[in-house]
């Protein structure tokens, strides 16, 4: 693969793939993308937005309970909304690219247009956490 659109096609393909995801960093750290750690880590993190096909949402800790998931998201997706969570301090790091609000108005969500989209304000956002916690975020999975 030698383009970014190469990557996107192959991590949009398979949303799971972090193999894929880590050389997508790698290949972004050559390019001199201050993005690449923070698609590292979103594999580390095995972090991705939830549902592909709806509008791209990443969710806070708090509001991703078991019965919060059920409610929102429906038995078979509580997996799914589980590999949406962000770290508190890189979803506040996150909302202040995207706005405090998802178009429903719930303020525990942080949303984007595309997947693509929230994806590049996550690896933005990871950019503008503390040193230390970036390094803690990447060595080790939550």
């Amino acid at each position: 693969m030698t383009t970014e659109e190469d990557f996107r096609r192959a991590i949009n393909k398979h949303r799971d793939d972090w193999q894929t995801r880590s050389v997508f960093a790698d290949w972004l750290e050559e390019q001199g993308d201050p993005r690449a750690d923070g698609y590292r880590a979103l594999g580390t993190q095995r972090r991705v937005p939830v549902r592909p096909n709806t509008p791209s949402q990443f969710i806070h800790p708090g509001y991703c309970t078991k019965r919060a998931s059920k409610d929102v998201f429906g038995e078979a997706a509580l997996e799914e909304a589980g590999h949406a969570v962000l770290p508190w301090d890189w979803f506040r790091a996150l909302k202040k690219d995207l706005g405090e609000t998802d178009p429903l108005g719930d303020r525990r969500w942080a949303c984007g247009k595309t997947v693509r989209g929230i994806e590049d304000a996550a690896a933005r956002a990871f950019a503008r956490l503390p040193a230390a916690r970036r390094a803690e975020l990447l060595t080790s999975p939550i």
